[in-house]
């Protein structure tokens, strides 16, 4: 069998939702002979979920193209992962053969009146509170310490032990702006005149269009920034981190940070 799929493949604790599973199974195997299950903790057995259709019912949307579907409800406690794997029955084998492991994520969920935004985040990025009520600015980060960033000298009073030394942050405020006639050009020219730009790619956010912008030549230089205009509003959603540019580290932080922001929802 192929990989099995998940939609979604986030989930948000505490929220109960309907996760559709689907995985392409040649040759066909016996008639009701394909599992769902859902592992459990080392050692424990398995959970079967429920039989997987290719019959055009319970979610299956053709029946007979050896595309085998579930849908299962989820409300999860904890945030983590629940595992999946497909185990299915074929004629002449008297051993079930199964798929490789499916992840669904389980995020926290962060709904922000001040800056009127929703957002889903990893279990490894710590609970944060309201923006800062001076500053106006969020952070999430993988650590209750400030990240230190940037080496150099300590700032006075300080020592390493007030910092973590490794990890990863995303830090999200606006300001107002003039977004009737938006130019990234014109915004970097105002807000980052000293930078130089190594690229700006368009994506979407949020259902509006935006920005992301990758520096060069400086503290952060190859992380991006993501800019969003929004009703007289300029939004910035940037990544930091601690972590070796190469590293299997900074590719994991990387793909959170480009998960969350597919989950960024405005709320007013």
């Amino acid at each position: 069998s192929d990989l099995p799929t998940a939609t979604p493949a986030t989930i948000v604790v505490n929220t109960p939702t309907t996760v559709t599973v689907t995985v392409s199974i040649t040759p066909a195997p016996i008639l009701n002979g394909v599992n769902l299950l859902r592992l459990g903790a080392t050692g424990t057995q398995p959970t079967i979920l429920g039989v997987m259709h290719d019959d055009g019912k319970s979610g299956d949307l053709v029946a007979g193209d050896g595309i085998y579907t579930l849908q299962v409800p989820f409300n999860e406690q904890p945030t983590g992962q629940i595992q999946l794997q497909v185990s299915a029955a074929f004629k002449g084998l008297l051993k079930r053969v199964v798929s490789s492991v499916l992840a669904v994520d389980v995020w926290n969920i962060l709904v922000s009146s001040r800056l009127n935004i929703s957002i889903q985040y990893p279990p490894e990025l710590e609970p944060p509170t309201d923006p800062n009520p001076t500053s106006g600015v969020l952070q999430l980060q993988t650590s209750q310490k400030p990240l230190l960033l940037g080496g150099g000298a300590l700032p006075p009073n300080t020592t390493e032990g007030d910092f973590s030394l490794s990890g990863y942050m995303i830090t999200i405020s606006h300001s107002d702006y003039d977004t009737i006639a938006f130019s990234i050009d014109t915004w970097l020219s105002a807000m980052a005149p000293y930078s130089q730009v190594d690229s700006v790619q368009t994506l979407m956010v949020g259902g509006l269009p935006a920005y992301q912008v990758i520096f060069a030549g400086e503290l952060g230089a190859g992380t991006p920034v993501v800019i969003i205009p929004r009703n007289g509003k300029v939004y910035t959603i940037s990544y930091d981190s601690t972590f070796d540019p190469a590293s299997a580290q900074q590719q994991a932080g990387l793909a959170s940070f480009a998960k969350l922001l597919q989950t960024l929802q405005f709320i007013q």
